[in-house]
């Protein structure tokens, strides 16, 4: 039989973390929630950091697996682009599992944790380049999915940390992403679609 514990740590870390906080858990903290010694924690996760990158990333995974079957019906790439923004920067604070991934105080240890990180990269560059193929069947090579990827990061990141004063509803958002970024990946499908 496969050892259990670290994906028992796990699974206790992310409700200490939708409890009380990134911030305010601790390694103690996770040990009392799955019902270890801190020693065997320590056995199986060397610290804090490494507990909290596996916990988000695999959070991160769940909500974008989530918000691609919510969006499964946008036809095209460009208009699934703007609704995985809106659908980030509504749905991802106030969906209770993974609402600890947007909070304040824990967008500078998301930047560093995961949007800073190689699996990460990797892994938004292969979900951006199946959404479109989703969408058309030729390949993406001539989109750069890593800039897709990190333009997509970046306005969720910032509309998370300042929400603007002057586009609050979602139509006012949408009106704005649609005359600021689908012109910008528009151009590029076009230019390759036929």
């Amino acid at each position: 039989m496969a050892n259990k514990t670290p994906e028992r740590i796990l699974n206790a870390a992310k409700r200490c973390y939708q409890q009380t906080g990134i911030l305010k858990t601790s390694m103690e903290e996770i040990a009392l929630e799955a019902e270890i010694s801190r020693r065997t924690l320590y056995r199986h996760f060397s610290s804090h950091h490494e507990i909290l990158s596996y916990v988000i990333q695999e959070a991160a995974r769940e909500f974008l697996d989530d918000m691609s079957q919510a969006l499964r019906q946008t036809q095209s790439f460009d208009d699934f682009f703007i609704e995985a923004l809106l659908y980030s920067i509504e749905r991802g604070p106030e969906v209770s599992s993974h609402s600890f991934l947007f909070g304040q105080d824990i967008l500078p240890i998301m930047n560093d944790l995961y949007l800073c990180s190689e699996n990460f990269r990797v892994f938004s560059i292969r979900f951006w380049e199946k959404e479109f193929l989703k969408r058309y069947s030729q390949n993406p090579a001539h989109l750069d999915m890593e800039i897709t990827s990190e333009l997509f990061n970046r306005i969720v990141l910032s509309y998370l940390a300042t929400p603007s004063p002057l586009y609050k509803s979602r139509t006012e958002l949408q009106k704005l992403f649609s005359a600021t970024v689908k012109p910008v990946l528009g151009n590029q499908i076009s230019g390759h679609i036929k």
